[in-house]
Parts: structure tokens; sequence; C-alpha cells
């Protein structure tokens, strides 16, 4: 049902002709049996390559930078082009898939990932998300579930949780073919109507009941004018329903950002809504430094007219603060004062900072909201979903 891959094999397994029996092997060999699983006989063990490199160098699986198909000297990174050797190794990896047909594919290391997914994954990001198997010729529903290889473990120990984690959950995966649907709605894009029916609706619950929402801010900031400025709003009333609000967008129609007056807008708002326009901007999409660069001839609005957006950030300000709204938020501090500073917002009945829980209840471990989803839910890689 479960079969694990490493890397290459270390100086034992090479001495041995056997995966996973030097230290490395001690190690997922005793995580494996506290969960009740036989690595010889509930598992099927091998690696991308089949012989030690100098030094246990995976590199020397990779042509060089200098000799690389290209001909001259590549600007890429090492590691971008595999050595015919490697591709042969990964070939005969997929025959052997094939002929095991596991029910879960456990990759341990960022190498035994890329064989697997055929290209270049963080492993960070990726690590405990459950993808569908994307080679051909395996039956149905062969999912993998991709985590840190032990050696990497035993350098940094407080990787061990999470490491036990993953390999608790794959061979909960193990159990069943296929990928359980997820079964979320995510409201992208809505019109506005939609958008003043949703937020209306919060309200109207709110009045006869104590109701809880989750919300999330993305931003980027213009280092010129050293300031940040909200891109969307998403809120979610469940855990399977969300709305995203979007208040900035690029090039948006003339129609659409066609500013009108406020005077005739009957809207009952307390904050000031703002026109936005910005062209050619440089910056950082996320914290993971994903660069975005608009050129001179591109332009951000506002998403919304002047009129809509004085509608919008009425209710949401109503909802923001309402003592029957109670709020789950990642980072409030951070999430706070940019819609302080930005929008006037002020931000009541917070039930739960997830940021300061994790890092209160495990301080040792990361606690960014992909790292969180990757332990809390089954969403693979989240901002990608």
């Amino acid at each position: 049902k479960i079969m694990i891959i490493g890397e290459s094999p270390s100086h034992s397994e090479d001495q041995e002709r056997k995966p996973f029996v030097g230290e490395s092997g001690k190690l997922l060999r005793a995580v494996l049996t506290h969960f009740g699983i036989s690595p010889e006989n509930d598992c099927y063990l091998t690696n991308v390559v089949k012989f030690r490199p100098p030094n246990s160098n995976f590199e020397v699986f990779y042509v060089p930078s200098s000799l690389s198909s290209s001909g001259r000297k590549s600007a890429k990174s090492s590691r971008s082009e595999p050595s015919s050797y490697l591709r042969q190794s990964i070939a005969e990896l997929y025959s052997e898939i094939r002929r095991v047909n596991p029910v879960a594919i456990i990759p341990l290391g960022a190498e035994a990932f890329r064989a697997i997914i055929g290209e270049h994954r963080s492993l960070d990001d990726w690590r405990g998300s459950i993808v569908s198997c994307p080679i051909t010729g395996v039956l149905p529903g062969c999912k993998v579930i991709p985590t840190y290889h032990p050696t990497r473990v035993l350098r940094e120990h407080t990787l061990l949780p999470v490491f036990t984690h993953d390999i608790e959950r794959a061979i909960e995966e193990s159990k069943f073919r296929g990928i359980a649907n997820l079964r979320h709605n995510v409201e992208v894009n809505p019109t506005f109507e939609r958008v003043c029916v949703y937020l209306r609706s919060l309200l109207e619950r709110s009045r006869t009941t104590q109701i809880r929402i989750s919300y999330d801010i993305e931003t980027f900031s213009d280092p010129a004018e050293h300031r940040i400025y909200t891109r969307c709003i998403g809120i979610a009333d469940s855990a399977t329903h969300a709305v995203c609000i979007p208040l900035i967008g690029r090039g948006r129609s003339s129609e659409r950002t066609e500013e009108s007056s406020p005077s005739s807008s009957k809207t009952e708002h307390t904050t000031t809504a703002r026109r936005f326009s910005y062209e050619g901007l440089t910056y950082s999409s996320n914290s993971k430094g994903y660069h975005i660069t608009l050129g001179v001839d591109t332009k951000l609005n506002s998403y919304w007219t002047y009129e809509q957006e004085l509608v919008i950030l009425s209710l949401l300000d109503q909802i923001f603060l309402s003592h029957s709204i109670s709020k789950f938020v990642q980072n409030h501090p951070y999430d706070s004062q940019v819609l302080a500073r930005e929008l006037g917002f002020h931000i009541h009945s917070v039930l739960l900072d997830t940021m300061v829980a994790a890092h209160t209840l495990f301080c040792e471990l990361p606690k960014d909201l992909g790292f969180l989803c990757s332990m809390y839910t089954r969403v693979p890689c989240y901002w990608n979903y």
C-alpha cells in the first residue's frame, strides 16, 4: 500500500544493498513502527537512483551549468538539467512504481519529490500535501504525500514532529484510493450585488445570534511612498465557504473605474473611501518574495466605482465593529494596523489569532499560514488551491 522513495543510498545502504538501513533508515523505521506499520511487510522501500554518489552529493546527477544543452554557460542554478543517467533512473523508478501499484507514495526529500512530480517544487511549501500521482500507467487513486528526508530531520531536530505528522497522514491516506473531494466554495471576483447581499446577510444573522467569521487580507507595498495597500479582503463564514472581495485591480474598464460623485449615494459609511490609481509599480505579492513587475503602461485602479466602494466599505466597517460577529484571524497585529491606517477600520471581538495560538502551543515550530494549513487541513499548498 505504501511506497517510500528516498533520493540515493547512504554509505551503509550502498554496502548492504538495502535501502534505509543507516541512521536515517533507523529513524524512518522507528516512526513507521510507532504507528503499527511494518517497514518490511507493509511498505516498499526504494531510491530514485540505486547507487551512492560521491560524497553523497546528488548534484553530480545533473548536467553542470557550463555544459547545459544551450551550448553556453547557463544563467540557471545548478540542478536545472538532469543527466542522462538520472533520466534513465527516473524512468526505471516509474516502471518500479507501476509494478508495485501503491495506494500512497511518500517521496523523502526534494529530489524524490521532483522525480515523482516531474518538475521542481519547493518541498517546504508542499510537504504534507496530498497530490494526485501524475505517472501514467499507475492505478487510479494513487496519491503522493511528500515530506522531509530523515537525514535532514537528524540534522534539524525541530522537524521531527512535522516529519512524524506527515508519515502518519500518509499512513491514513494509504487506507483508501483517491483524494477526498474538498468541496470548497470560494467566490472570487463577485459582482457588486453579490458582495452587498453577502455582507448584509452576515449583519442580519448577527442581529439574532452570535456568529463567527474568519477574514484575511492580501496587501502589497509601495517602496517609494512607504505605504501598504489592501488588494482584497477575504471572509469565510464556514469551513467550506468564503467570498474574496477585491479592492484594487489591474487595468479595470473605464466603466468600472469611472469616478462618480458620492453625494447621490445613500450610504451609512463611517470609513473614507479612496480612489486608487498607480502606474509602473513594482511590488512583492506576498511574504514568500514572489515579485510582480508592472510596466509603465500597466495601471492599478480601484476595483469598484466610487459609490460602490463607499457601500462596500460601509458594510465591512459594520461587520468589523460588530460585537455579535466573532473574528478568527492570522497575524491580527499586522492586518489590523493595515486596515486601520488605510481604510479606518477598527476590529472588535477577535476571538482567536491562529498565529499567536500556534506559537503559544508549539513555539519551536513555524506559525505561518502555509505551515498551519499543511498541518491542520488537507488543502494542498493553499495559495495555489
